[in-house]
């Protein structure tokens, strides 16, 4: 049997002889790697440097898990030494000076090596309550929490058999830390390699307002370490670009942007009432429309998520953005035409004559092909009169005027997208006022009037001829008398 006494503490930075520092990087966490050796500080060379060289830094300065790799400078080139190259660590070192590595190097500093590290919430800087207990070979701790610790955890052990000698690092479980929640782990030991494991047995009893763990005592000096990563991630932002109207074929963007530290996730856009869902890396992505049809409209959120030490973490969900598809339609115009000439502009307005042709054109701008035109009508009665679209006009032809044609004439555009089938607005009116003859009642008065004026000439003309005819035998009469007396007085003289 041994002894077992329950000691908890959590540390911001860990030392083990060697000095360790992150710099230019954008917090605690996250920067350049330098060390102090012989009196300066110094950089490390990026050449073999990978995710277990990482581990070992980011558990050395006190932070948590690994997140990423960062070489080439990309926190900016240091100065001064370059202390240590070829790292080659197996990530269960205790500290960079553990791992192989060549205290000669070949590098600049363009290729300083850096890390990006979890960085650890809630710090416990104070003891905690201790207990002891005897078991054979493991033991159980308990940890709960209040309403103040809620998030999403994960949680490893080591314990110190000497001052200079670290066990191996247990395993991990994840846990939830929920209002009066309670968790049990049972750490085991084997005292043959100082290994140890953690596994979570069934709950039990109410929450306790305090964190508790065991350490193992066996003649030798121990202090149990609980290192807690909470991985918080914020509300993601969304924006929308352009209005919340969009022109059917045109193009919309929905940008998703989170600030946090965890930068090896993805965005998950969402259509909350559709099926649309679309996924992209980053911290700040776009998701694009070019050419949006009526499918793409309704409201979107998006959620950002990451992976840490083997687990998915979700923000939480983004607020919504919500836009529709539109099909704005210009006015049409329209426009008059009379072939026949019959018509003028009177004091009150365009005056047609009655009888003549005439012509109303509507037309439209070219944003959509097809469709169709409405003439309607306001007189003394109310008609609309429809034909299609040739090359984005349509013609409405009247063979004679006549007084029900009088009125207030406007033109509609109609056309059908996708389906759906939109009006323009009406068109200014056109007020049509029909006066005057008939002109085919004109020309039957004409025609008797001149076929009367020709029947007049023709009976003077008659009479003319009559007269003269007349006159030339009165006169060949009157000559023959006078022939007749000339020769009776010659007679009588004789």
């Amino acid at each position: 049997y041994f002894r077992f006494c329950v000691l908890l503490y959590c540390s911001s930075f860990v030392t083990d002889g060697m000095n360790i520092r992150l710099v230019n990087g954008t917090g605690s966490c996250s920067g350049r790697v330098e060390v102090y050796y012989n009196g300066e500080w110094g950089t490390v060379c990026d050449a073999y440097w990978d995710m277990n060289d990482t581990a070992v830094v980011c558990r050395q300065v006190g932070c948590g898990e690994a997140l990423s790799v960062n070489s080439s400078g990309h926190f900016g080139a240091g100065s001064g030494p370059i202390h240590l190259d070829n790292v080659a660590c197996s990530g269960s070192e205790n500290s960079i000076t553990s791992c192989n590595h060549s205290s000669s190097h070949n590098c600049g500093h363009g290729e300083d090596a850096g890390v990006t590290c979890a960085v650890l919430t809630k710090p416990l800087q104070r003891k905690l309550s201790v207990q002891t207990q005897t078991s054979q070979s493991s033991a159980t701790f308990t940890l709960a929490v209040d309403t103040s610790d809620q998030g999403q955890y994960s949680c490893d052990c080591s314990y110190q058999r000497s001052s200079s000698s670290t066990s191996s690092r247990s395993s991990t479980v994840n846990i939830t830390v929920g209002k009066s929640t309670k968790h049990d782990f049972i750490i085991s030991f084997n005292s043959n390699n100082g290994g140890s494991n953690l596994r979570p047995p069934a709950h039990s009893g109410s929450a306790l307002d305090r964190w508790t763990a065991i350490s193992f005592l066996n003649g030798f000096s121990t202090v149990p370490k609980i290192h807690l990563t909470k991985v918080t991630l914020p509300t993601p932002r969304i924006s929308l670009n352009p209005t919340e109207e969009i022109s059917w074929g045109e193009r919309v963007d929905i940008t998703c942007s989170v600030e946090t530290q965890f930068r090896e996730g993805s965005f998950t856009l969402t259509q909350s009432s559709g099926s649309l869902r679309e996924t992209k890396r980053g911290t700040s992505v776009t998701f694009s429309f070019l050419k949006v049809d009526f499918v793409h409209e309704g409201s979107y959120f998006c959620q950002y998520k990451t992976r840490v030490s083997s687990r998915d973490f979700s923000s939480p969900q983004s607020s919504s953005v919500k836009f529709l598809v539109v099909v704005n339609l210009l006015q049409p115009t329209i426009s008059f035409s009379d072939p026949d000439g019959g018509s003028h502009w009177g004091p009150q307005g365009l005056e047609v004559t009655r009888g003549y042709s005439f012509s109303i054109i509507c037309s439209a701008q070219p944003q959509y092909r097809g469709g169709s035109f409405h003439l309607e009508f306001s007189g003394s009665n109310i008609i609309s009169i429809n034909q299609p679209a040739v090359n984005h006009s349509a013609t409405f032809f009247f063979h004679e005027a006549d007084y029900e044609h009088q009125g207030n004439y406007s033109c509609v555009y109609e056309v059908t997208v996708s389906s759906r089938t939109f009006r323009s607005s009406n068109t200014e009116l056109l007020a049509i006022t029909v006066k005057g003859t008939l002109r085919n009642t004109t020309f039957i008065f004409t025609f008797i009037l001149q076929f009367e004026q020709k029947t007049v000439a023709e009976a003077k003309e008659r009479f003319q001829k009559q007269n003269k005819t007349k006159n030339a035998k009165k006169k060949s009469t009157e000559n023959s008398q006078k022939h007749k007396n000339k020769s009776k007085d010659w007679q009588n003289s004789n």
